[in-house]
């Protein structure tokens, strides 16, 4: 009798352990698994919030009105494509009395200072080789901390052979772009129709 207790005093003794440790295995294996979606909800509330500045996420598209459209004939800017944003009328001003020159064309005159204190001005100077060639703005937005001009260049067939110096001014809320200051251009093109014309400073066909 002795000898079957002390067997089963050994199987105990054996035995206890490893009940310990499997008893252990299955509690961490049930918090580890109550733990994933409280990770999953963090995640899901910060991707809520929306970005203050520009990041991955923060994709928007911004509203805008393309205001002015000229073609000045001269200057002194020879980029094919240059653009600014201008928040103030003394920085409008500024740019425009260093841009012209012999043309006298006023492309700034619907503006003044009132108009500023909510609105920006998105100001682009665009070189063709042709005065018959248009640029069509089609969306601007915000592109990690920075600001997207969509554009396309239409081509009609024939061209005239002038050399054109495109003034456009989009105006767009001081809020929507905040302090961003570089503007990436994203540019397509477009052959037109052959006979399809545009009128004098516009984007008007000539019917």
């Amino acid at each position: 009798m002795s000898s079957i207790c002390s067997k089963n005093n050994w199987r105990m003794k054996t035995l206890w352990p490893l009940l310990i440790a499997l008893a252990v295995t299955v509690m961490l294996l049930a918090f580890g698994g109550c733990s994933e979606p409280t990770e999953s909800s963090n995640a899901d509330v910060s991707s809520d919030a929306v970005p203050q500045t520009g990041t991955s996420a923060d994709k928007s598209n911004i509203p805008f009105t393309v205001s002015v459209y000229r073609n000045i004939r001269v200057s002194d800017n020879k980029s094919d494509f240059d653009a600014r944003i201008l928040r103030t009328f003394s920085e409008l001003t500024a740019f425009y009395d260093a841009d012209n020159h012999e043309s006298n064309i006023n492309y700034i005159e619907k503006y003044h200072n009132s108009f500023f204190d909510e609105n920006a001005v998105i100001l682009l100077c665009i070189k063709r080789t042709s005065g018959s060639i248009r640029d069509r703005i089609d969306k601007v937005s915000r592109e990690n901390g920075k600001l997207a001009i969509q554009y396309t260049t239409l081509h009609p067939t024939p061209q005239t052979g002038d050399m054109a110096y495109w003034r456009i001014l989009i105006e767009v809320k001081k809020t929507d772009v905040g302090n961003i200051a570089d503007i990436v251009p994203r540019q397509r093109e477009e052959t037109l129709p052959s006979g399809k014309a545009f009128k004098q400073d516009s984007l008007e066909y000539i019917s």
